[in-house]
This record gives C-alpha cells, sequence and structure tokens, in this order.
C-alpha cells in the first residue's frame, strides 16, 4: 500500500442498526486499499450510533481507518457535510447506508481518474432490486450529461468519487433540502465546463425496501420535492449556460411529472396545482405545453418513459 493514494468513503445513518451492517461489510470487501471510512450518525434514536462504535472497533485495521462522528441536524445533507468535514484525502465517494457496492468499486474509479488526472469527477451505473421483485439498471451517458441528470438522475449519491476541492468550491451539500438533495447536487456538479469520465458498469446496487428515508411515494412529503425543483431552476438561471433555455424547460417537464404521479397517488388537488403553476410558465410555447399536459395524463394514468416520446419538443 505504500505510495497508494487513499480514497475517502461518508455515509450518513439514520436508524439503521439492523441493516447497515450488510453495507459496511461491501465497504470493508473493497479490493482497493488504503480507505477511510467516514461515518454519520444522524441523531439516531435507536442503537444505530452504539452499533457505528462497536462495528469500528471490530473492523479498523491499517489501510481501513473508521471515524464516527455525530450530526444532530436532521437531513442528510446535514449529515454529509458534516462527514466531508472529516475528509483530508484528494478524493471522496459518498454512499448510502442500505446500498451495497460491487467489490471493485473504488478500484474502478481509481484506475479511470489515474488514467484522467485533470477530471473533477469520475461517475458510473447502478442497479436496483424492486420490492416487488427484478431488478432495473440505471440510465447512462457519456453525451449530454445534464440532460441525463435533470431527466433520469445521473448523478445520485452513490455514483461517482469526485475531488474533495471540486465539492467544496461547488459549496457542498444543500442543507436546506431535505429530498433529491444529491439531484439538486448534481445539476451543480454538472454546470461548470470541467472534465467527468464515465464508467459504463454496474458497480453498485440499491436495495429497495419500505423503510426508504425519503419514503416510496410523493404526497407525503408535497411541497420538499418542489423546493429542490425550485433551487435547481435557480441554479440554471443563475449560471449564464449556453443551452440554460432548454434545461429550465427540463425542469418544467420533472414538475409536470412530479404532479402526476401526486395525481396517481390521488392527491389531486396537490397535483392541479402543481400543474397549472407549470403550465401558465411564460417560457412553455403552445406546443410545449400540449407536450407536457400529454406527459401528465400519460404518466398518471401509469405509462412510463415519457421522455423518450417528448424530448425533441421540450
Amino acid at each position: 500500500m505504500t505510495g497508494k493514494e487513499v480514497i475517502s468513503i461518508v455515509i450518513p445513518v439514520y436508524n439503521r442498526e439492523k441493516i447497515v451492517g450488510r453495507t459496511l461489510e461491501s465497504v470493508r470487501e473493497q479490493t482497493y486499499r488504503p480507505l477511510h471510512l467516514v461515518l454519520v450518525d444522524n441523531n439516531s434514536s435507536d442503537g444505530t450510533l452504539r452499533w457505528l462504535e462497536a462495528w469500528k472497533v471490530a473492523n479498523e485495521r491499517e489501510g481501513f481507518r473508521i471515524t464516527v462522528v455525530s450530526e444532530t441536524k436532521p437531513g442528510a445533507a446535514a449529515a454529509r457535510n458534516r462527514g466531508l468535514r472529516e475528509v483530508t484525502t484528494d478524493k471522496l465517494v459518498f454512499f448510502d447506508s442500505d446500498d451495497e457496492m460491487g467489490r471493485d468499486m473504488i478500484a474502478a474509479g481509481m484506475e479511470v481518474f489515474h488514467r484522467n488526472p485533470d477530471a473533477e469527477f469520475v461517475y458510473w451505473r447502478h442497479e436496483r432490486e424492486c420490492m416487488g421483485g427484478g431488478v432495473r439498471r440505471s440510465h447512462f451517458t457519456t453525451g449530454d450529461k445534464m440532460e441525463c441528470h435533470l431527466v433520469h438522475a445521473l448523478l445520485n449519491t452513490s455514483s461517482y468519487m469526485v475531488k474533495t476541492e471540486y465539492l467544496r468550491k461547488i459549496g457542498g451539500w444543500d442543507e436546506d433540502i431535505r429530498v433529491w438533495d444529491d439531484y439538486e447536487l448534481g445539476v451543480r456538479m454538472l454546470l461548470p465546463s470541467v472534465k467527468s469520465v464515465g464508467i459504463d458498469r454496474m458497480l453498485y446496487t440499491v436495495k429497495s425496501q419500505e423503510m426508504s428515508i425519503t419514503g416510496t411515494e410523493f404526497s407525503s412529503r408535497a411541497g420538499e420535492w418542489e423546493k429542490a425543483l425550485d433551487k435547481i431552476e435557480r441554479d440554471i438561471a443563475s449560471s449564464g449556460c449556453a443551452d440554460r433555455d432548454r434545461l429550465l424547460r427540463i425542469v418544467d417537464y420533472r414538475r409536470i411529472i412530479l404532479a402526476a404521479h401526486y395525481a396517481k397517488e390521488g392527491s389531486r388537488e396537490i397535483a392541479g396545482k402543481l400543474k397549472f403553476t407549470t403550465l401558465s410558465g411564460e417560457r412553455l410555447s403552445c406546443v410545449r405545453k400540449i407536450m407536457l399536459r400529454f406527459a401528465y395524463f400519460y404518466t398518471r394514468h401509469g405509462g412510463r418513459g415519457a421522455w423518450l416520446l417528448l424530448s425533441r419538443f421540450i
């Protein structure tokens, strides 16, 4: 390990005493060393903090340093920023406490960084094990990354390795956003004209489950999703990027899809208000408003993949 670069992994943990073990085992089994694992207990009400401290004692060794800290401010963004303050390495990875790393995830990221030292971040794919059975693979592109992210969340929490200085330069995690905070951060990562390199491989697995922190539906947190989209709109509007208007229209598309999910869940009043507000926007032509209405009804009635049908009109 002499001369090899240390990589930090930051994992926020909230009430995960019974399931975080499999995530940590996947970190421990990484083929790459040395690693610095930063575990942030986010004010858990169960025995998570004690469990993490015991796991540190049992598993810390040369080449695998473990730091356990606490963050009492609620929210994953606050916990991730707390972990970020512990990072002294050049590069880091954020990971969720209910996902599992493939054994060579860190090694694959470092290999690409070694070939592309001028890149600010490296990103990869994942697969999702659905609660009802079956596996879904994440979207991926090395082309229009911003479009792919706005539509499909290309850069979710566990999908990249980033240079620590770059992440700090763009402001880290927005602690005022309680859902889709990784979605918003991904937009800020992509807005500057910096180099990033994609790895077209499934390097980790998302385990869908009932006890997801952000929930398995939208209506119970209505207003919070919109807050994230509003912040993303401000990020894009103030960026001065050449295709700003098109990106803002994609944000409108995401609002319409969100409204459709509200309606599908039976929250018709919330859905109607969001749909009306979105379609009243001055940046939408008559044709685009018609297309967004189609996307709303298509998605509301169970359709998937509306973007494939509408992308050329947005």
